[in-house]
């Protein structure tokens, strides 16, 4: 998991944190958990599973 500290409230979760990796902007994780205190936030470690489902899902459903 990623933690940041945050001061964001409800309505945040699923929001995507993204990252520049070898010149090319990449998500990384969602904001998926975090206190009702606001103080922090974390969200998974998205890796290459998580980009296999996403095409898998996109070829199914995403229409063409």
């Amino acid at each position: 998991m990623y933690r940041i500290g945050c001061t964001m409230t409800g309505g945040s979760s699923g929001g995507g944190w993204f990252r520049v990796v070898g010149g090319k902007t990449e998500l990384v994780s969602n904001t998926s958990i975090g206190p009702t205190t606001n103080t922090w936030l974390a969200g998974p470690q998205l890796g290459k599973g998580a980009e296999t489902l996403y095409q898998n899902m996109s070829r199914t459903y995403g229409g063409r």
